[in-house]
Protein backbone atom coordinates (compact mmCIF):
# COMPACT_ATOMS: atom_id res chain seq x y z
CA UNK A 1 0.00 0.00 0.00
CA UNK A 2 2.80 2.43 0.89
CA UNK A 3 4.62 1.89 -2.41
CA UNK A 4 1.50 2.50 -4.48
CA UNK A 5 0.38 5.49 -2.42
CA UNK A 6 3.73 7.30 -2.20
CA UNK A 7 4.50 6.67 -5.89
CA UNK A 8 1.11 8.11 -6.89
CA UNK A 9 1.54 11.05 -4.52
CA UNK A 10 5.00 11.81 -5.91
CA UNK A 11 3.77 11.45 -9.47
CA UNK A 12 0.90 13.88 -8.90
CA UNK A 13 3.28 16.43 -7.35
CA UNK A 14 6.02 16.08 -9.95
CA UNK A 15 6.28 18.26 -13.04
CA UNK A 16 10.05 18.41 -13.50
CA UNK A 17 11.29 14.91 -12.72
CA UNK A 18 10.98 11.46 -14.27
CA UNK A 19 10.26 8.67 -11.81
CA UNK A 20 11.56 5.10 -11.97
CA UNK A 21 9.96 2.39 -9.83
CA UNK A 22 11.84 -0.86 -9.21
CA UNK A 23 9.19 -3.57 -8.88
CA UNK A 24 9.22 -7.13 -7.65
CA UNK A 25 7.05 -8.91 -10.27
CA UNK A 26 5.84 -11.33 -7.58
CA UNK A 27 3.91 -8.40 -6.05
CA UNK A 28 3.29 -6.34 -9.19
CA UNK A 29 1.88 -2.83 -8.77
CA UNK A 30 -0.47 -2.85 -11.76
CA UNK A 31 -2.30 0.36 -10.86
CA UNK A 32 0.86 2.41 -11.36
CA UNK A 33 1.57 1.30 -14.91
CA UNK A 34 -0.86 3.78 -16.45
CA UNK A 35 0.87 6.82 -14.92
CA UNK A 36 2.71 8.91 -17.49
CA UNK A 37 6.23 9.89 -16.52
CA UNK A 38 6.60 6.87 -14.24
CA UNK A 39 8.71 4.01 -15.57
CA UNK A 40 8.31 0.59 -13.93
CA UNK A 41 11.43 -1.60 -14.04
CA UNK A 42 10.90 -5.22 -12.97
CA UNK A 43 13.48 -6.82 -10.68
CA UNK A 44 13.68 -10.36 -12.00
CA UNK A 45 14.49 -13.49 -9.98
CA UNK A 46 13.88 -11.97 -6.55
CA UNK A 47 14.23 -14.83 -3.99
CA UNK A 48 11.29 -15.57 -1.73
CA UNK A 49 13.33 -16.36 1.38
CA UNK A 50 14.66 -13.55 3.58
CA UNK A 51 18.36 -14.42 3.36
CA UNK A 52 18.16 -14.69 -0.41
CA UNK A 53 16.49 -11.27 -0.64
CA UNK A 54 19.26 -9.68 1.45
CA UNK A 55 21.88 -11.12 -0.90
CA UNK A 56 19.88 -10.06 -3.97
CA UNK A 57 19.42 -6.54 -2.60
CA UNK A 58 23.17 -6.03 -2.24
CA UNK A 59 24.19 -7.62 -5.56
CA UNK A 60 21.78 -7.73 -8.51
CA UNK A 61 19.53 -4.97 -7.20
CA UNK A 62 22.52 -2.67 -6.71
CA UNK A 63 23.56 -3.34 -10.31
CA UNK A 64 20.05 -2.49 -11.56
CA UNK A 65 20.11 0.80 -9.67
CA UNK A 66 23.56 1.70 -10.97
CA UNK A 67 22.51 0.94 -14.55
CA UNK A 68 19.47 3.25 -14.30
CA UNK A 69 21.71 6.37 -14.01
CA UNK A 70 19.49 7.99 -11.38
CA UNK A 71 19.91 11.43 -9.83
CA UNK A 72 18.65 10.16 -6.45
CA UNK A 73 17.22 6.97 -4.97
CA UNK A 74 14.38 6.59 -2.45
CA UNK A 75 14.80 3.40 -0.41
CA UNK A 76 11.32 2.83 1.00
CA UNK A 77 11.87 0.39 3.87
CA UNK A 78 14.66 0.86 6.39
CA UNK A 79 17.79 -0.24 4.52
CA UNK A 80 20.06 0.81 1.66
CA UNK A 81 21.79 -1.59 -0.73
CA UNK A 82 25.57 -1.49 -0.75
CA UNK A 83 27.65 -0.35 -3.70
CA UNK A 84 25.52 2.53 -4.97
CA UNK A 85 26.76 5.50 -7.00
CA UNK A 86 23.82 7.80 -6.35
CA UNK A 87 22.64 10.05 -3.49
CA UNK A 88 20.11 8.17 -1.38
CA UNK A 89 17.13 8.86 0.86
CA UNK A 90 16.03 6.06 3.20
CA UNK A 91 12.57 5.82 4.79
CA UNK A 92 12.53 4.38 8.32
CA UNK A 93 9.28 2.44 8.49
CA UNK A 94 9.92 0.71 11.82
CA UNK A 95 12.20 0.77 14.84
CA UNK A 96 10.59 -2.04 16.78
CA UNK A 97 13.67 -4.24 16.32
CA UNK A 98 15.42 -1.82 18.70
CA UNK A 99 12.62 -1.28 21.22
CA UNK A 100 10.73 -4.61 21.08
CA UNK A 101 13.24 -7.23 19.88
CA UNK A 102 11.05 -10.25 20.66
CA UNK A 103 8.93 -9.34 17.62
CA UNK A 104 11.84 -10.42 15.40
CA UNK A 105 13.94 -13.52 15.04
CA UNK A 106 17.50 -13.36 16.41
CA UNK A 107 19.14 -13.22 12.98
CA UNK A 108 16.68 -10.65 11.61
CA UNK A 109 17.01 -8.50 14.73
CA UNK A 110 20.82 -8.41 14.57
CA UNK A 111 20.79 -7.73 10.85
CA UNK A 112 18.29 -4.85 11.09
CA UNK A 113 20.01 -3.19 14.04
CA UNK A 114 23.31 -3.24 12.19
CA UNK A 115 22.15 -2.36 8.68
CA UNK A 116 19.68 0.36 9.67
CA UNK A 117 22.37 2.17 11.68
CA UNK A 118 24.74 2.00 8.73
CA UNK A 119 22.06 2.96 6.21
CA UNK A 120 21.01 6.18 7.94
CA UNK A 121 24.64 7.26 8.25
CA UNK A 122 25.37 6.52 4.57
CA UNK A 123 22.21 8.20 3.28
CA UNK A 124 22.16 11.79 2.07
CA UNK A 125 18.82 12.17 3.88
CA UNK A 126 16.49 10.15 6.08
CA UNK A 127 12.69 10.22 6.29
CA UNK A 128 10.90 9.30 9.53
CA UNK A 129 7.14 8.89 9.82
CA UNK A 130 6.69 11.00 12.95
CA UNK A 131 8.60 13.36 15.22
CA UNK A 132 8.53 10.65 17.89
CA UNK A 133 10.25 8.16 15.58
CA UNK A 134 12.76 10.84 14.56
CA UNK A 135 13.70 11.40 18.21
CA UNK A 136 14.04 7.67 18.74
CA UNK A 137 16.19 7.26 15.63
CA UNK A 138 18.54 10.06 16.70
CA UNK A 139 18.94 8.47 20.11
CA UNK A 140 19.41 4.94 18.81
CA UNK A 141 21.76 5.60 15.89
CA UNK A 142 23.45 8.95 16.49
CA UNK A 143 22.63 10.06 12.95
CA UNK A 144 23.14 13.74 12.09
CA UNK A 145 19.85 15.48 13.06
CA UNK A 146 19.93 17.97 10.18
CA UNK A 147 19.46 15.26 7.56
CA UNK A 148 16.43 13.60 9.21
CA UNK A 149 13.02 14.77 7.94
CA UNK A 150 9.48 13.94 9.12
CA UNK A 151 6.95 12.97 6.44
CA UNK A 152 3.63 11.61 7.70
CA UNK A 153 1.81 8.83 5.89
CA UNK A 154 -1.46 9.69 4.19
CA UNK A 155 -4.87 8.10 4.31
CA UNK A 156 -5.55 5.52 1.64
CA UNK A 157 -7.95 7.04 -0.95
CA UNK A 158 -9.52 3.61 -1.45
CA UNK A 159 -10.29 3.40 2.27
CA UNK A 160 -11.86 6.86 2.30
CA UNK A 161 -13.97 6.23 -0.80
CA UNK A 162 -15.08 2.80 0.45
CA UNK A 163 -16.08 4.30 3.80
CA UNK A 164 -18.17 6.94 2.03
CA UNK A 165 -20.24 4.18 0.41
CA UNK A 166 -20.90 2.24 3.62
CA UNK A 167 -24.10 2.72 5.55
CA UNK A 168 -23.88 1.84 9.20
CA UNK A 169 -25.65 -1.48 9.84
CA UNK A 170 -27.08 -2.79 13.10
CA UNK A 171 -27.80 -6.30 11.87
CA UNK A 172 -24.77 -7.71 13.72
CA UNK A 173 -24.30 -7.57 17.53
CA UNK A 174 -22.53 -4.36 18.66
CA UNK A 175 -18.76 -4.65 19.04
CA UNK A 176 -15.55 -2.91 20.07
CA UNK A 177 -12.87 -3.20 17.38
CA UNK A 178 -9.11 -3.66 17.48
CA UNK A 179 -7.04 -3.93 14.29
CA UNK A 180 -3.42 -4.94 14.83
CA UNK A 181 -1.01 -7.79 14.43
CA UNK A 182 -0.56 -10.04 17.44
CA UNK A 183 2.94 -8.84 18.26
CA UNK A 184 3.55 -8.51 21.98
CA UNK A 185 4.04 -4.74 21.73
CA UNK A 186 0.51 -4.39 20.32
CA UNK A 187 -0.66 -5.07 23.88
CA UNK A 188 -3.69 -7.25 23.06
CA UNK A 189 -3.64 -9.23 26.36
CA UNK A 190 -4.13 -6.01 28.37
CA UNK A 191 -6.95 -5.05 26.02
CA UNK A 192 -8.70 -8.35 26.69
CA UNK A 193 -8.16 -7.88 30.41
CA UNK A 194 -9.67 -4.37 30.26
CA UNK A 195 -12.60 -5.72 28.28
CA UNK A 196 -13.17 -8.47 30.85
CA UNK A 197 -13.16 -5.85 33.60
CA UNK A 198 -15.82 -3.85 31.74
CA UNK A 199 -17.94 -6.96 31.35
CA UNK A 200 -17.72 -7.66 35.09
CA UNK A 201 -18.21 -4.13 36.37
CA UNK A 202 -20.52 -2.54 33.80
CA UNK A 203 -22.09 -5.46 31.91
CA UNK A 204 -21.32 -3.83 28.56
CA UNK A 205 -23.14 -5.53 25.69
CA UNK A 206 -20.50 -4.95 23.00
CA UNK A 207 -18.42 -7.89 21.86
CA UNK A 208 -14.65 -7.50 21.35
CA UNK A 209 -13.57 -8.04 17.73
CA UNK A 210 -9.84 -8.42 16.96
CA UNK A 211 -8.53 -8.34 13.39
CA UNK A 212 -4.90 -9.06 12.47
CA UNK A 213 -2.34 -11.69 11.70
CA UNK A 214 -0.65 -13.98 14.21
CA UNK A 215 2.82 -13.15 15.53
CA UNK A 216 4.25 -13.83 19.00
CA UNK A 217 0.67 -14.51 20.01
CA UNK A 218 -1.61 -16.84 18.09
CA UNK A 219 -5.31 -17.48 17.75
CA UNK A 220 -4.95 -20.14 20.45
CA UNK A 221 -3.28 -17.61 22.78
CA UNK A 222 -6.16 -15.16 22.29
CA UNK A 223 -8.65 -17.91 23.09
CA UNK A 224 -6.65 -18.86 26.19
CA UNK A 225 -6.51 -15.24 27.46
CA UNK A 226 -10.25 -14.84 26.92
CA UNK A 227 -11.07 -18.20 28.54
CA UNK A 228 -8.91 -17.43 31.58
CA UNK A 229 -10.76 -14.13 32.03
CA UNK A 230 -14.17 -15.77 31.42
CA UNK A 231 -15.01 -13.78 28.29
CA UNK A 232 -14.27 -16.43 25.67
CA UNK A 233 -17.88 -16.29 24.44
CA UNK A 234 -17.53 -12.55 23.86
CA UNK A 235 -14.17 -12.24 22.07
CA UNK A 236 -13.94 -12.81 18.31
CA UNK A 237 -10.56 -13.13 16.58
CA UNK A 238 -11.12 -12.87 12.83
CA UNK A 239 -7.48 -13.13 11.76
CA UNK A 240 -6.29 -10.99 8.83
CA UNK A 241 -8.91 -9.56 6.46
CA UNK A 242 -8.48 -7.90 3.07
CA UNK A 243 -7.80 -4.18 3.04
CA UNK A 244 -10.97 -3.63 1.04
CA UNK A 245 -13.01 -5.27 3.83
CA UNK A 246 -11.68 -3.11 6.66
CA UNK A 247 -13.85 0.01 6.11
CA UNK A 248 -17.02 -1.94 6.91
CA UNK A 249 -15.51 -3.29 10.15
CA UNK A 250 -14.56 0.24 11.24
CA UNK A 251 -17.84 1.85 10.16
CA UNK A 252 -19.99 -0.60 12.10
CA UNK A 253 -17.94 -0.64 15.32
CA UNK A 254 -19.16 1.23 18.41
CA UNK A 255 -15.57 2.02 19.29
CA UNK A 256 -12.03 1.44 18.04
CA UNK A 257 -9.32 0.82 20.62
CA UNK A 258 -5.57 0.89 19.92
CA UNK A 259 -3.50 0.17 23.05
CA UNK A 260 -0.17 -0.39 21.22
CA UNK A 261 2.99 0.22 23.22
CA UNK A 262 5.07 1.33 20.23
CA UNK A 263 4.38 2.75 16.77
CA UNK A 264 6.51 4.75 14.35
CA UNK A 265 3.26 6.09 12.85
CA UNK A 266 0.07 4.11 13.53
CA UNK A 267 -2.42 4.10 10.65
CA UNK A 268 -5.42 2.15 12.08
CA UNK A 269 -6.64 4.99 14.36
CA UNK A 270 -6.84 7.29 11.32
CA UNK A 271 -8.68 4.59 9.36
CA UNK A 272 -11.19 4.38 12.21
CA UNK A 273 -11.55 8.17 12.35
CA UNK A 274 -12.27 8.56 8.64
CA UNK A 275 -14.95 5.87 9.11
CA UNK A 276 -16.72 7.87 11.81
CA UNK A 277 -15.68 5.50 14.57
CA UNK A 278 -14.56 7.07 17.89
CA UNK A 279 -11.06 6.09 19.01
CA UNK A 280 -9.42 5.15 22.30
CA UNK A 281 -5.64 5.08 21.83
CA UNK A 282 -2.45 4.62 23.81
CA UNK A 283 -0.52 7.55 25.17
CA UNK A 284 2.75 6.14 23.83
CA UNK A 285 5.41 6.65 21.14
CA UNK A 286 4.02 8.41 18.03
CA UNK A 287 0.33 7.76 18.71
CA UNK A 288 -0.58 11.03 20.53
CA UNK A 289 1.21 12.97 17.80
CA UNK A 290 -0.85 11.28 15.09
CA UNK A 291 -4.30 11.31 16.71
CA UNK A 292 -3.96 14.79 18.25
CA UNK A 293 -7.03 15.78 20.26
CA UNK A 294 -9.28 13.43 18.28
CA UNK A 295 -8.93 10.36 20.53
CA UNK A 296 -9.37 9.41 24.17
CA UNK A 297 -5.79 8.75 25.30
CA UNK A 298 -5.01 6.09 27.93
CA UNK A 299 -1.99 4.62 29.67
CA UNK A 300 -1.40 1.36 27.74
CA UNK A 301 0.34 -0.23 30.74
CA UNK A 302 -2.65 0.38 33.03
CA UNK A 303 -5.55 -2.02 32.47
CA UNK A 304 -7.89 0.10 34.58
CA UNK A 305 -7.09 3.21 32.52
CA UNK A 306 -7.74 1.35 29.27
CA UNK A 307 -11.09 0.21 30.69
CA UNK A 308 -11.86 3.76 31.87
CA UNK A 309 -11.22 5.20 28.43
CA UNK A 310 -13.37 2.62 26.69
CA UNK A 311 -16.24 3.07 29.16
CA UNK A 312 -16.16 6.85 28.89
CA UNK A 313 -16.40 6.84 25.09
CA UNK A 314 -19.15 4.20 25.13
CA UNK A 315 -21.31 6.07 27.65
CA UNK A 316 -20.47 9.80 27.44
CA UNK A 317 -22.57 10.86 24.44
CA UNK A 318 -21.18 14.43 24.09
CA UNK A 319 -17.59 13.14 24.31
CA UNK A 320 -18.35 10.43 21.78
CA UNK A 321 -19.85 12.90 19.30
CA UNK A 322 -16.91 15.25 19.83
CA UNK A 323 -14.39 12.51 19.02
CA UNK A 324 -16.25 11.44 15.89
CA UNK A 325 -16.29 15.02 14.54
CA UNK A 326 -12.68 15.70 15.49
CA UNK A 327 -11.61 12.33 14.11
CA UNK A 328 -12.96 12.98 10.63
CA UNK A 329 -11.20 16.36 10.51
CA UNK A 330 -7.96 14.90 11.83
CA UNK A 331 -7.88 12.02 9.36
CA UNK A 332 -8.58 14.36 6.45
CA UNK A 333 -5.36 16.26 7.16
CA UNK A 334 -3.19 13.22 6.32
CA UNK A 335 -2.92 12.98 2.54
CA UNK A 336 -0.62 11.09 0.19
CA UNK A 337 -0.46 14.18 -2.02
CA UNK A 338 1.24 16.07 0.79
CA UNK A 339 3.45 13.10 1.61
CA UNK A 340 4.48 12.80 -2.05
CA UNK A 341 5.25 16.51 -2.31
CA UNK A 342 7.39 16.49 0.86
CA UNK A 343 9.20 13.32 -0.20
CA UNK A 344 10.03 14.85 -3.58
CA UNK A 345 11.48 17.90 -1.85
CA UNK A 346 13.80 15.68 0.19
CA UNK A 347 14.83 13.81 -2.97
CA UNK A 348 15.52 17.05 -4.85
CA UNK A 349 17.76 18.26 -2.05
CA UNK A 350 19.58 14.92 -2.02
CA UNK A 351 20.06 14.98 -5.78
CA UNK A 352 21.39 18.53 -5.60
CA UNK A 353 23.84 17.72 -2.83
CA UNK A 354 25.50 14.82 -4.70
CA UNK A 355 26.49 13.52 -1.27
CA UNK A 356 27.83 9.99 -1.61
CA UNK A 357 28.14 7.98 1.59
CA UNK A 358 28.73 4.49 0.22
Amino acid sequence: MYLEAIAKGMHDSCDDMDLVLFENPQVALHRLRSLSGLQVRPCLFVPQNRVGRVIYQNTLYSLLIRSARLDALLATCNVLPFGLNVPTVVVIQSLQFFEHPTAFGAWQRRYLKTIVGRSVKRAAAVICLSSASKRALLELTGVEPSKVHVVYHGMSPSHSSATARIERSRTAPPYILNVSSLHAYKNVPRLIEAYAQLRRQHRITQRLRIIGYEAEYTRQDIAMFARKLRVSDWVDFLGPVGHEELPAHYANADLFVYPSLYETFGLPPLEAMVSGCPVVAARSSSIPEIVGNAAELVNPLDVEDIARGIHRVLTDVPRRSELIERGRLRAASFTWERAGHQTLNVLRDAAGSRTLRN
